[in-house]
């Protein structure tokens, strides 16, 4: 027992003195505050002065809307009525993400949405034909889906990018291209971004009907605007 009596004893206390008091810092704290301020309580009037845009601003954006509609008009034809879209969710099918770094609504999910969209409407299309062949499924002929056309159809934007060009989408799409351009029209697509911009506004159009009118409605806008329309795919493809 007596062995382990050095370890046991109690420790001494240690004296006290200035030095090693003034190492001894107390941790600080930083404490940061916020204020939140509730809107909820205002009237009207008090509302409409904060964050009221300039007289600017609202002319470009009654410009914006003017053109949107135009060019809407343009790619719908006579079936615009039956397709109309709210200003702000057709302001945002022709709005691409680098407008404005982001901050304004965007199309680039509307566009995710309608090409995929898109794509089941186009397989749906092509394999509608009978067929009592080997490779055929349910009496369908699934093996036109491995045809040129409709591989393009399916994995190219070039033949969508045509409909932008060609119902004049592509000087009224909200970007920010790396470099300006005189003239859209004469520029390389493919190398300045821009089929990319016209493809994703067009996929744009359709999930932005599909949000808006439902997935019949996005069937119909899909065979009547973009497969058959003036503009659609099959005169393109011609």
């Amino acid at each position: 027992m007596n062995v382990f009596r050095p370890i046991l004893r109690p420790l001494r206390p240690m004296p006290f003195s200035l030095a090693r008091a003034s190492v001894c810092v107390p941790p600080t704290t930083t404490t940061f505050k916020r204020t939140i301020v509730y809107l909820d309580g205002l009237v009207e009037e008090d509302r409409a002065t904060i964050n009221q845009p300039s007289p600017e601003v609202l002319k470009l954006q009654e410009e914006s809307e003017k053109y949107v509609d135009e060019a809407w008009n343009r790619l719908t034809g006579e079936h615009a009525a039956t397709f109309s879209l709210p200003k702000d969710l057709l302001l945002q099918v022709f709005t691409h993400k680098s407008f404005r770094h982001g901050v304004l609504p965007y199309n680039e999910r509307l566009a995710f949405y309608g090409r995929r969209l898109f794509s089941l409407q186009v397989a749906c299309l092509v394999a509608a034909h009978k067929s009592d062949g080997p490779t055929s499924i349910a009496g369908r002929d699934v093996e036109a889906l491995k045809s040129k056309t409709a591989q393009g159809l399916l994995h190219s934007r070039g033949s969508i990018f045509k409909i932008a060009k060609e119902s004049g989408l592509l000087p009224i799409i909200r970007w920010a291209p790396a470099q300006k351009f005189d003239n859209l029209m004469e520029v390389n697509p493919r190398t300045t971004g821009l089929l990319e911009v016209g493809a994703q506004t067009v996929y744009a159009s359709i999930g932005a009907v599909a949000m808006c009118h439902g997935g019949a409605k996005a069937e119909q806008f899909i065979k009547k605007v973009i497969m058959a329309g003036p503009f659609g795919v099959t005169n393109a493809t011609e």
